[in-house]
């Protein structure tokens, strides 16, 4: 709620459990909760939404029924912007919350929240 909401640092635990630790150096909000949003923190709705165009590097790929391992990271080389990239960039502008993207999204996926944990782990370690 625009009305409510206040900034906070969130915890590097939150954000690992969360599979959005890319948020770390960022200040985030969230509502208090007030008359204006019937004590919820949250007024309104937005739209998280995914986004693939189909590339010429996809489309053989697609054709032979080809594997979808092959395919996610074709897309991604080719500007897929998921679900979760939507999520964590309307978090980073205050437009949702960690908690709201979650239990909306479930946590992201394993495989990106194992990568993203090895990416911190290996910024700790220079």
């Amino acid at each position: 709620c625009p009305k409510c909401k206040i900034s906070y640092k969130p915890t590097e635990s939150e954000l690992l459990n969360a599979g959005f630790i890319e948020l770390a150096a960022t200040e985030l909000t969230r509502g208090r909760g007030c008359h204006h949003c019937n004590q919820q923190g949250y007024k309104g709705r937005i739209p998280v939404v995914e986004v693939l165009v189909i590339s010429n590097e996809m489309r053989p790929i697609i054709s032979k029924s080809g594997d979808s391992g092959q395919l996610y990271a074709a897309a991604r080389r080719n500007g897929m912007w998921t679900i979760y990239d939507d999520a964590r960039e309307k978090i980073r502008h205050g437009l949702t919350t960690i908690d709201e993207a979650v239990s909306k999204l479930g946590v992201a996926p394993s495989d990106r929240k194992a990568a993203l944990t090895e990416a911190s782990e290996l910024r700790k370690a220079s």
